[in-house]
């Protein structure tokens, strides 16, 4: 019913600086731009007086994994705290797929970007499975970049920056058991990998001393996108996302599910104790007309689910 993740949705202040980024620097191709408002939209959000603009970028000939821009002419967005931590919980980083990390290391430094660290092996039970870095992008969001062994790369083309859609995202979870079963129970996805992880290289990959975690890397069966990495930091506890959290608030906002048929998914969401703001609404999604709804993770995270009319 449920599909793998189609889009990442980041609210953001300045729309330039974010296309330089998705677009300029990650080589991602802008699908659509539009402007939207009205009370189709009002209802489905349950924001009065919404107006917004929203831009989406891909991966060219990709369907899933994309990039959702959403900038707001009303409400005014509110900014990322400035204190946050890496442990506070919700939506902490996108993840890009290099096949050849150091390069792609390179380049964005040549291009000016700050990373958190230098590129870190990711050690499971003695062995190296991936080597990534993650840079500080607009807003407060990080980009992780991640050149992984457990499975073959794409040939990356010279000056190609990363050779993947968006390929997951990270949670960071209160209750790691409580976000495995909604999204492996609810909405299908299938644990990949299930870890514990600790040492130098992940102290400086999060930038958290003495740093301990609990992973879980969920997705769709042969996808390779859109995965939902659920992490739980098992030696610092974080902050939750405020009971007033708005789509409006600047940083990664929300997650976004395809279905089959809206109206039985609903249903299936409401019989499970996941609530929405709305009932199905019908909304102009640029030069097509979506079903949707919007809920609510165990994290308080925003949930789009959509269908395509």
């Amino acid at each position: 019913m449920f599909s793998e993740i189609i889009h990442v949705g980041i609210t953001v202040n300045n729309v330039e600086e974010n296309l330089a980024l998705y677009r300029d620097t990650l080589q991602l191709k802008v699908e659509s731009d539009f402007e939207a408002s009205g009370p189709a939209w009002e209802k489905v959000t349950g924001i009065t007086g919404i107006k917004f603009r929203r831009i989406t970028l891909q991966r060219e000939g990709v369907d899933t994994g994309k990039v959702v821009l959403l900038k707001f002419l009303s409400p005014q967005s509110r900014p990322l705290p400035s204190d946050r931590k890496p442990y506070d919980l919700g939506l902490y980083d996108l993840g890009f797929e290099s096949a050849d990390i150091d390069k792609t290391y390179a380049l964005l430094i040549q291009k000016g970007y700050t990373f958190d660290s230098s590129v870190q092996p990711v050690i499971v039970q003695g062995n190296t499975v991936a080597r990534e870095a993650s840079i500080q992008a607009p807003e407060g969001v990080h980009v992780m970049l991640v050149q992984v062994f457990y499975k073959p790369s794409a040939a990356q083309k010279e000056g190609e920056l990363i050779s993947s859609e968006m390929e997951h995202i990270v949670i960071v979870a209160k209750d790691r058991e409580k976000s495995v079963r909604f999204y492996r129970d609810i909405l299908s996805l299938k644990i990949i990998l299930d870890n514990e992880l600790e040492g130098d290289q992940l102290d400086r990959i999060t930038r958290v001393p003495q740093a301990k975690l609990k992973v879980y890397l969920l997705g769709k069966e042969h996808v390779n996108a859109g995965k939902v990495e659920i992490i739980q930091y098992l030696t610092h506890e974080g902050r939750p996302l405020p009971d007033d959290t708005r789509l409006s608030d600047c940083g990664l906002r929300f997650l976004s599910f395809r279905v089959d048929d809206m109206d039985k998914a609903y249903n299936l969401l409401k019989s499970k104790g996941i609530g929405c703001i709305s009932e199905p609404v019908t909304v102009a999604l640029g030069r097509k007309n979506v079903k949707m709804v919007l809920g609510k993770d165990v994290d308080n995270i925003f949930i789009e689910f959509f269908q395509e009319m």
